[in-house]
């Protein structure tokens, strides 16, 4: 009887919330990927405008599948017991952006891409996962990983480019609705520039 409560045990979900800051070391380009067709017939302004992911009035956000992403493709290709929190969009610290231009191929058709530019930046990253499939230290370890080697948003490592890198420099740890401990990654700290979010 003993022995089979045990075994029973081992396969309950253990669950824990966690907020990882993750701040840019690079800069990171944004493109929503806008339903306005025949993008040639745009100006500059039109196509760095159509680019944003705007939350509200004066604050901008990134997709949270975006990061999701990012750990996955660290992680192998599975991201087994994380769940991603906080909505569609992640709110993102940063200045407002620049805008930023680049020679690509539409078509075949050599032309040039305008998109929106942020740098310093920071996403407060809510997390929900179960530690049965990964320790908290190991979801850390996983966030940095995906931030050197995959990064987020256009022209990130993944892809060939080097924007869009991100380090850690603040969590929090929540289990059964109690925090246990807090900033993990005491040996970096956050830029002042991106202080407002995480306020």
């Amino acid at each position: 009887m003993n022995n089979q409560r045990q075994g029973s045990a081992k396969n309950l979900i253990d669950t824990a919330h966690a907020t990882v800051t993750i701040e840019g070391i690079s800069t990171l380009i944004v493109h929503r990927r806008s339903e306005t067709p025949n993008p040639e017939c745009r100006t500059p302004e039109d196509e760095f405008e159509a680019s944003l992911y705007v939350l509200r009035e004066g604050v901008h956000g990134f997709p949270s599948d975006g990061v999701y992403s990012s750990l996955k493709t660290a992680n192998g290709g599975r991201l087994p017991g994380v769940t991603i929190m906080g909505g569609r969009l992640l709110e993102l610290a940063a200045p407002a952006p620049k805008m930023g231009s680049a020679p690509v191929n539409r078509n075949g058709v050599p032309t040039t891409c305008y998109r929106p530019e942020y740098f310093p930046w920071a996403i407060n990253v809510p997390v929900f996962f179960d530690q049965n499939q990964i320790g908290f230290a190991e979801l850390v370890q996983l966030f940095e990983a995906a931030g050197l080697n995959v990064g987020i948003g256009d022209w990130r490592p993944e892809k060939g480019g080097n924007s869009g890198r991100f380090r850690v420099c603040r969590t929090e740890f929540a289990r059964q609705g109690k925090a246990v401990q807090g900033e993990l990654m005491e040996k970096t700290a956050c830029q002042k520039e991106t202080a407002p979010l995480r306020a």
